[in-house]
């Protein structure tokens, strides 16, 4: 159910501030819908301020700013979301959970920064070898990795096995099965114990606040661990395997977005594998379909570091024109409109899934929570700039 409460008086660009004139209550929690003729913008209210003073709650009549994460027009609409509008709400809660991990990754890139320099390898190295830890001691191979990363080939996959396994990271008990070896075991969790330390020592929360982020990410965590199928829950899993204790919590919050976005993997599968399209063919309408492709050659120059060659995407277009999903001959493919519904509903189908496990938590705790992010993102944003 949504109220109108105000309209947009004036945007400022280079601040990502909204001015709002109130026709009803607001306060810092709320959820806010922003609608016009280019806008439709979901946003929690994590901050309000009227004449530079800081305020929990504004009255009816005032005009307020708040910080909004996209531009928004003058006469846009604003309607405050309330308890029963959880699918806006969520996909906003989602997409901060990401732009919050990417800034937590930022405080130990130097670490890995100088692992890659120390032992002459390269992002893909690491990737593996943080895979091969939550197998552990059991063994990886390309075909577990295709699981969860179906749209980089096998033959990708085993190049970045054979590398590892030449530095002395990973032993091969039989062809194709790779395991850590002691020396790749001793190497990763020292580079594991590292990146905590430096996210230990670069959290800017208050400890409470840490505290009570990384205890609502633990309640989302195990409701998603334990939702019935679909999706099956793999790739959480997995990742779950290299959770840390609360304490400190912004390792813990850390681990705890990298498990939800295993889980979104998961929720994808789901929703798009009984389609029977490969992944290539998926990934290239998917392009496609957000307008960054329009040709064959574009979709392989995109893909190319997949691992896959040419003809993998030639046939996967072939195939997205035989289920007249894309049409207009090359360099002008587009969507069609059945194309167009196919790839919505797997869009949808994933958020389905993906969000089934949300309602462990309630409309005001996901408010917080988001909150919580946003405050978190900004201030490791303004601690790396300093």
């Amino acid at each position: 159910m949504e109220n109108l409460i105000g309209q947009v008086l004036h945007y400022f660009n280079h601040l990502g501030v909204a001015v709002i004139l109130l026709q009803d209550e607001l306060k810092v929690g709320d959820t806010l819908l922003f609608l016009g003729h280019t806008t439709d913008l979901t946003q929690i209210v994590c901050s309000i301020e009227v004449e530079h003073h800081k305020l929990v709650e504004a009255k009816k009549g005032m005009t307020v700013a708040l910080a909004v994460e996209e531009p928004v027009r003058v006469d846009d609409k604003v309607y405050k979301l309330v308890e029963g509008d959880e699918n806006p709400q969520n996909i906003f809660l989602w997409n901060e959970m990401r732009r919050t991990l990417d800034g937590i990754q930022h405080t130990y890139e130097p670490v890995f920064a100088r692992f890659i320099h120390n032992n002459g390898v390269d992002d893909h190295i690491i990737g593996i070898l943080l895979a091969a830890v939550t197998f552990d001691p059991g063994t990886i191979s390309p075909e577990r990795l295709q699981v969860r990363g179906p749209y980089t080939s096998t033959s990708a996959w085993m190049e970045r096995l054979f590398r590892a396994a030449e530095k002395g990271y990973l032993s091969e008990p039989e062809p194709g099965e790779f395991r850590l070896s002691r020396r790749g075991r001793t190497i990763t969790q020292k580079l594991i114990q590292e990146a905590r330390d430096a996210m230990q020592h670069a959290d800017p929360l208050p400890h409470v606040d840490s505290q009570r982020l990384a205890e609502l990410l633990g309640r989302l965590i195990q409701a998603s661990l334990f939702t019935s199928p679909p999706p099956d829950n793999w790739s959480i899993r997995l990742a779950y395997q290299l959770m840390p204790v609360e304490e400190p919590p912004l390792p813990y919050i850390d681990q705890a977005l990298s498990c939800l976005q295993a889980y979104r993997d998961d929720a994808h599968l789901a929703a798009w594998q009984p389609c029977g399209l490969s992944a290539p063919a998926l990934e290239a309408l998917t392009l496609v379909w957000r307008g960054e492709a329009n040709s064959l050659d574009t979709i392989y120059d995109r893909l190319a570091h997949r691992g896959f060659e040419l003809h993998d995407y030639q046939a996967a277009v072939t195939d997205l024109r035989q289920r007249d999903l894309v049409e207009g001959s090359d360099p002008d493919l587009q969507m069609t409109a059945k194309g167009k519904v196919f790839r919505d509903q797997i869009e949808q189908d994933t958020n389905h899934y993906f969000f089934a496990s949300w309602d462990c938590l309630s409309f005001t705790e996901k408010s917080e929570m988001a909150c919580l992010l946003t405050v978190l993102r900004n201030k490791l944003s303004l601690k790396s700039q300093a």
